[in-house]
């Protein structure tokens, strides 16, 4: 039996506002159907990096925990959530299958919404794209959710029409590139547009989806890297984030080399982002009468330090 989950399935340009289940995409959302949560001018949701590439098992798990203790609105996995699998072996789609099975179990904490974006090892062939559109719609889709405006892009369409070069695909090509300009010219009125694209730096087209986005407030928030920046294109400041559980050499934050998610806070169209590290979430039970008995007598932590009590 599969475990139970809670996404969002769309169509190709369709447009949802406010609750994002309640407008209920293509099909009932699967998993505990819980709403989000409302506000006329304030809303917070959270954005979870890679965890794919040489995945630490539990990593991701402990992140969505972490998430929904914060009780967002909803969140958006940025791409890269299974293992790359050799889509010519004889079972692939049976293996595709049960990395997207384990995968959405460390999801299963998470009960808001969450939206999908495809990254490489999710949509690197016809079978992998495939399997991603029956679970969650199209690779690239929009909302409205409180005056704001979504975007999911996919700059692995192609491997859909059965590219099999990365590089040669690392780009949206026109047919997205058209509904990109015509959905932005539809939400003039946006107070903010948020783009999420797992390759953004790499993306064949980057200059066009910033000649797009020129005369409007946007955010752009990408993966691939496995390391985090904010950086600057073409007037376009964007993020590139870390990792939840991918492949990370795990430096610390002189070189973005961290686990974290992304908390991102709109206020009256005002934005701001903050980076949370793994395990910088407890819970109110993190220290109890029963565990504080289990400390180490004899030991404190003082000012950040480790001091023993002398007798």
């Amino acid at each position: 039996m599969r475990p139970r989950w809670n996404w969002i399935k769309v169509r190709h340009g369709e447009t949802m506002t406010d609750d994002p289940i309640e407008q209920r995409p293509s099909r009932p959302v699967a998993g505990l159907n819980m709403r989000a949560r409302a506000h006329a001018d304030r809303f917070s949701f959270a954005v979870l990096p890679d965890r794919s590439g040489n995945v630490r098992k539990g990593v991701f798990h402990r992140i969505s925990e972490q998430v929904e203790l914060l009780s967002p609105h909803f969140a958006v996995f940025i791409g890269d959530a299974i293992e790359i699998c050799d889509a010519d072996a004889e079972d692939a789609e049976a293996h595709v299958v049960e990395e997207w099975d384990e995968f959405q179990a460390e999801l299963s904490p998470i009960t808001r919404p969450v939206y999908f974006v495809p990254g490489w090892h999710d949509y690197k062939s016809p079978i992998h794209a495939r399997v991603f559109q029956e679970r969650f719609g199209p690779g690239y889709y929009s909302w409205d959710y409180h005056g704001c405006h979504f975007i999911v892009l996919n700059c692995y369409e192609a491997f859909l029409h059965g590219e099999t070069d990365r590089d040669a695909v690392w780009k949206l090509g026109a047919q997205q590139l058209d509904w990109l300009a015509l959905n932005l010219s539809m939400s003039r009125s946006a107070a903010h547009t948020f783009v999420f694209v797992h390759a953004f730096y790499e993306s064949v087209e980057r200059r066009e989806i910033a000649d797009l986005l020129r005369d409007r407030p946007c955010t752009v928030i990408s993966g691939s890297t496995h390391c985090y920046r904010k950086q600057e294109f073409a007037g376009l400041v964007y993020y590139q984030l870390g990792t939840a559980g991918g492949y990370s050499t795990l430096d610390g934050i002189g070189n973005g080399t961290v686990d974290h998610f992304t908390w991102v806070t709109v206020d009256n169209g005002q934005v701001k982002l903050a980076n949370v590290l793994i395990d910088g979430v407890l819970p109110d039970d993190f220290c109890t009468e029963e565990t504080a008995a289990e400390f180490v007598a004899g030991e404190v932590i003082i000012s950040g330090r480790m001091s023993i009590w002398e007798d």
